[in-house]
């Protein structure tokens, strides 16, 4: 999305939000400020994205809706990690995958565990990192979620180079690879044969 499609966006939720606040539509408000927060995450304002995940949350909580608070919580994380604040953001997503399990929601489980392993890859943390990856893997695969798929399998592939293992490293780019000529995803396409390529060159 570019900057315009951003604003664009932003300025329709503000409105359907004034709206909801003068008819107290707390369900309306629930999702307008998690869309919205998730608008200015994507954006990179930070600030105005945490401020309005936590007031979608305390909508979220305060009707029980438990979906949407999967939404908020591993969004907050996201806001944290993006913020330097690994423990804060680790914080998030444990809850969030925690409440994703007692939901038996399967797809929020595989975000919620790629999350995690994501987070634990850039801390160092390899081997936890995998765990979490490997189940965020076998439940994309589950779901037939061909994107989520192909993120694992470059997310495992970066973090068995940071291993030196790099003949594994290249299986789950490769693997990535014929995911994303399968779903005609160019930007995947090119990162995963791009790092095939230089860990190749590594062996």
């Amino acid at each position: 999305m570019n900057q315009g499609h951003y604003d664009e966006g932003i300025r329709w939720l503000e409105e359907q939000l004034d709206i909801a606040e003068r008819v107290t539509d707390k369900q309306g408000l629930t999702t307008l400020y998690t869309n919205l927060g998730i608008i200015y995450l994507e954006k990179n304002s930070l600030d105005s994205a945490l401020l309005c995940l936590e007031k979608g949350l305390a909508y979220s909580e305060e009707l029980g809706n438990k979906l949407l608070m999967t939404i908020c919580i591993g969004s907050i994380g996201s806001v944290w990690e993006k913020k330097g604040d690994y423990s804060k953001a680790m914080q998030n997503f444990d809850r969030d995958l925690l409440l994703a399990r007692e939901l038996g929601d399967k797809q929020g489980t595989a975000i919620a565990c790629g999350l995690i392993g994501d987070l634990l890859s850039t801390m160092g943390q390899f081997d936890a990192a995998i765990e979490y990856l490997e189940e965020n893997l076998a439940l994309s695969r589950e779901l037939n979620y061909k994107k989520g798929i192909a993120k694992a399998l470059n997310t495992l592939g970066d973090t068995w180079f940071f291993k030196r293992d790099y003949a594994r490293s290249i299986r789950y780019y490769n693997e990535a690879i014929e995911y994303a000529r399968e779903m005609g995803n160019r930007l995947v396409l090119g990162y995963s044969s791009s790092k095939s390529w230089y860990t190749f060159r590594r062996k």
